[in-house]
């Protein structure tokens, strides 16, 4: 056999075994990566177990304290409802840190719970405590709310599927009011609104907006995310766990953020703190999951802009004397403007 052949075979041989060896590496791989996801699905799955358990445990405690409450001494009685509204939030924060290892649907369950619990204790309280009377301070520009006419009628809204899907569109020059038989829980889409008044009660699931200009929009907290796109010269109050505002310019945001607050392709944006407030914003708060104590309204990213050095040129804090102080006033001058 030649020399030139003997090479040539030898060569094949060398491959072969280089193919081998590639192959069987691929093969040990895998077997390591299969090893590895099996460990890890056995490892969320005991975190989901031990989640179910303790929640489970938390849960019938609550409850057994709720229901072991009696009439009696009120500062006593105080004391009770505190702690186990203490107890509600945390376990809405027990909860909330472990979304990361279970389905949504079992969030969408544990949160169904938490919002019983909350139900319950407002039935509590309500039978055990008596109700405190109360006033509201009189304001300025609200003497003239009796000379604006009455709101107009929701249109173009549609129900697609149960908790889901509120859209509002292609609207001017009004005032939308959303109660909360018609927000709690719900996902809320409105689209090309100009100069108007937009007021969102109770807990919402989630807010996306788009193609806003000159609108003034207050909403209790949210529970999820709120999206917003092309927006401009709007004005907008709202809780959330996370905001993203993209493609806007001209707004300012009022905002109460669990996580952070994310702008994309915006200019000229103004944040300060929520201070917007009604009856039970705290129970609201509750029921969206939202922790009142936290807000990183001042944790905001600017996608466009990389330098850690120097602050993004597309956002600002508000100072104090530049922020809207009473919302009430404010939302009363805008329906003279509409009216």
């Amino acid at each position: 056999m030649k020399m030139e052949q003997i090479v040539e075979v030898e060569a094949k041989k060398d491959g072969k075994i280089t193919l081998m060896i590639n192959r069987e590496k691929e093969r040990q791989q895998n077997r390591e990566n299969a090893l590895k996801s099996k460990a890890n699905t056995n490892a969320e799955e005991e975190d989901r177990d031990l989640f179910r358990e303790t929640f489970e445990r938390r849960v019938r405690e609550v409850e057994e304290n709720l229901e072991n409450m009696q009439p009696g001494d009120v500062k006593n009685l105080s004391k009770q409802l505190y702690d186990a509204s203490g107890a509600i939030q945390e376990l809405q924060n027990y909860l909330s840190n472990s979304t990361l290892f279970l389905p949504d649907y079992n969030v969408k369950g544990y949160q169904g719970t938490i919002t019983k619990l909350v139900t319950n204790l407002e039935n509590t309280k309500t039978k055990l405590m008596p109700k405190k009377k109360f006033g509201f301070k009189a304001k300025t520009l609200l003497t003239t709310i009796t000379d604006v006419p009455a709101l107009k009628p929701l249109k173009n809204i549609s129900t697609k599927a149960q908790n889901v899907d509120w859209t509002v569109q292609n609207r001017a020059n009004e005032e939308i009011l959303l109660q909360n038989d018609e927000t709690n829980n719900k996902d809320l889409t409105m689209s090309t609104l100009t100069n108007c008044l937009i007021i969102i009660k109770g807990h919402a699931g989630s807010l996306q907006l788009s193609n806003l200009k000159k609108c003034l929009i207050v909403c209790g907290p949210v529970a999820r995310s709120i999206f917003a796109d092309n927006c401009e010269d709007c004005t907008f109050t709202f809780g959330c766990q996370q905001l993203r505002l993209h493609s806007s310019k001209d707004c300012s945001l009022y905002m109460h953020v669990t996580c952070r607050a994310i702008i994309e392709d915006c200019v000229n944006i103004s944040v300060a703190p929520f201070n917007y407030t009604y009856d039970n914003i705290d129970i609201d708060f509750m029921k969206a999951g939202l922790d009142i104590k936290v807000n990183n309204w001042e944790d905001v990213a600017d996608f466009n802009w990389l330098s850690t050095d120097k602050a993004s040129p597309n956002w600002r804090k508000l100072s104090v004397e530049e922020r809207i102080a009473d919302f009430d006033e404010l939302i009363s001058s805008f329906r003279l403007l509409i009216s």
